[in-house]
């Protein structure tokens, strides 16, 4: 009885080693090869002219209560879609900094010119807002918008600022869309 009991025990332990070394065979790892790869997105804008008019821009002789339009491209030479935002900042070369400002920002959505929303003195933004087809402001990869600013010099001016120059910087940040 002892032996058929040792045989028994025997049987089973060889069968317990023979299936849990079949479990390894049911495994397996991958390493995925070197040339699979995830690339991020990269933003890069860049201003300038369109047929319209130059950045900067240049006006000799400008008079209290004048307007001067400047239009101007974003070029998105982004991988991704970008909104924007923009500041106008300047001086007169007085160092005075008064009776100018910018009272219209817009874009050209290919037929005519959609005014854009505007958060103060020179400043627009060119995002999450849709126009009026229902479009997010956006501005694709590889693609441009065109942007138009107005700029008023104020009729309340003095003769402090007779043939004086205004310099001002246009700041555009782009931001990608998520």
């Amino acid at each position: 009885m002892f032996k058929i009991f040792k045989s028994l025990f025997a049987i089973i332990a060889v069968g317990a080693i023979a299936i849990s070394s079949t479990g390894a065979y049911f495994t397996k790892e991958v390493t995925l090869p070197s040339a699979a790869a995830i690339t991020a997105g990269s933003i890069s804008i860049n201003i300038g002219a369109n047929d319209q008019n130059e950045v900067p821009f240049k006006m000799d002789n400008w008079m209290p209560g004048q307007t001067q339009e400047v239009v101007f491209n974003v070029n998105n030479t982004s991988t991704v879609p970008v909104t924007l935002s923009g500041l106008v900042n300047g001086k007169w070369d007085n160092g005075l900094d008064e009776y100018v400002s910018v009272t219209e920002a817009e874009y050209w959505d290919g037929t005519a010119w959609q005014k854009l929303a505007t958060t103060g003195h020179g400043t627009f933004t060119y995002a999450n807002r849709n126009d009026a087809s229902g479009v997010l402001l956006a501005v694709p990869a590889n693609d441009h918008v065109s942007l138009r600013m107005t700029a008023l010099f104020s009729t309340d001016a003095t003769d402090l600022y007779q043939g004086r120059t205004y310099s001002a910087d246009l700041v555009v940040t782009a931001s990608q869309v998520k």
